[in-house]
């Protein structure tokens, strides 16, 4: 079983790619918005940073199966299965840091339109790609139940609910992905 740490590693170095790549190919900015696209463009990733920072917390209190419905909730279905189909398909076949920079270069203009919603400037944004991480983790360990789409989230919540054992054993393990990966992405994208 991979280490949780070194999990979360990877998932900041996903998100990490991920943003210079829309920064360096200026993505997510209209070209016609010129004044002050270096300083908004610095503003990319901040919603994801509150999730990160917030996620043990919520866990803490409402248990998994409480995060992945209220991430869910605020993220819609639709934006949670595709951004959870971009951490797949960057994920696949990476085993070192070029791997996963490579993957995401290759694939962020597939997925742009969901990744330029997700981690535009705004509060209310990252719930949708904080699921996909926290899901593919949760998948990662044998505790995501079906596919990577809602129904796999409808029956992994079902599961820790019905099995609180089975939940409070996936809390400990997700707890310290969840505190490694808040301290990398805080380190990624600053106030």
């Amino acid at each position: 079983m991979l280490d949780p740490r070194i999990l979360a590693t990877n998932h900041a170095i996903i998100v990490y790619s991920t943003l210079e790549a829309i920064r360096d190919r200026n993505l997510c900015v209209k070209q016609e918005a010129t004044a002050g696209k270096e300083e908004k463009k610095k503003e990319y990733g901040k919603g994801l940073r509150s999730r990160a920072r917030e996620a043990p917390s919520l866990m803490a209190q409402s248990g998994i199966a409480g995060l992945l419905t209220f991430y869910a909730s605020k993220a819609g279905a639709d934006k949670f299965t595709k951004l959870a189909e971009y951490i797949r398909v960057v994920s696949s076949n990476a085993r070192k840091m070029e791997d996963f920079k490579n993957n995401v270069l290759k694939n962020v203009e597939v997925f742009k339109n969901y990744l330029c919603e997700e981690l535009k400037p705004g509060e209310a944004r990252g719930y949708g790609l904080m699921l996909a991480l926290i899901a593919y983790a949760l998948k990662e360990y044998g505790l995501w139940k079906d596919s990577l789409d809602f129904v796999g989230l409808a029956q992994t919540s079902r599961e820790m609910l019905e099995n609180p054992a089975i939940d409070q054993a996936a809390q400990a393990l997700l707890l310290e992905y969840l505190l490694h990966f808040k301290r990398m992405v805080e380190a990624i994208i600053t106030l």
